[in-house]
């Protein structure tokens, strides 16, 4: 039987939540979320529908509808991969490929499974991001300055607590399948690929509020010298006429 959509609950529903998980900047595992005001944190996940021959014996959908992606601006979303929460993942894969398709087009990858590196080697016509897509420098080409070797040197000795091991480089070098996702957490360049993103798209939305203040002020600086110049014009017009009673 194909599945169905039953929400069982009396209650009014509100969506599906689970517990959050994120990673530091240096690999390990984030385990305590808390809101501003203390309490704990719940992520909300894209619905499921339920299944089974007996409407009274219905029971949740098991499969995972939805892939976690790192997007261009360096926020992580739940996203969907079925156009409707009954359906089931890998039943018809014309839509999951269609939203493949924009993901790739974008820029995003799997987190934390994916090495956005490894992805640009792959390259765009097997499924893979164009390099030019990656925005940390470390994932476009490796270290060149004494500077960028120090700066290397310094982010792998803080990667996980590990030491920097002799002649290794990991600038513009895809890691090692094994080494990253799943409980291993996002590669060392998923890190730098987000913390990228999201000061570009930090620096982006402050150029915007920037230029809107400009403008606002360029706004109101206009409309004060139209009023000064009705002022002065009101002034003038009083003027005459006090001078024609005379």
């Amino acid at each position: 039987m194909t599945a169905a959509l039953w929400l069982t609950t009396k209650a009014p529903y509100r969506g599906r939540f689970t517990k959050p998980r994120d990673w530091n900047d240096d690999g390990s595992p984030v385990s305590k979320f808390e809101t501003d005001e203390g309490n704990p944190r719940l992520d909300r996940v894209p619905a499921i529908g339920y299944d089974g021959t007996d409407i009274r014996r219905m029971y949740p959908i098991k499969e995972k509808r939805y892939i976690d992606l790192l997007r261009h601006d360096g926020h992580v979303i739940h996203y969907p991969m079925t156009t409707s929460a009954a359906a089931i993942v890998e039943e018809d894969t014309s839509y999951q490929q269609d939203r493949l398709r924009k993901a790739q087009h974008f820029g995003w990858f799997e987190w934390p499974n994916d090495c956005p590196v490894l992805q640009a080697a792959i390259g765009p016509t097997r499924g893979g991001l164009r390099p030019q897509q990656l925005k940390a420098p470390c994932n476009r080409r490796q270290a060149e300055t004494k500077e960028e070797k120090a700066a290397e040197a310094a982010a792998f000795r803080n990667w996980r607590g590990a030491a920097t091991p002799p002649g290794e480089a990991w600038w513009g070098r895809q890691c090692s399948a094994g080494s990253f996702g799943g409980a291993h957490g996002p590669c060392i360049h998923a890190i730098a690929e987000r913390a990228e993103r999201q000061r570009l798209n930090k620096a982006k939305h402050e150029k915007r509020e920037k230029d809107f203040k400009s403008e606002a002020v360029l706004a109101q600086e206009a409309q004060t010298a139209a009023l000064t110049k009705l002022a002065e014009r009101i002034g003038d017009t009083v003027a005459v006429q006090a001078e024609a009673k005379k």
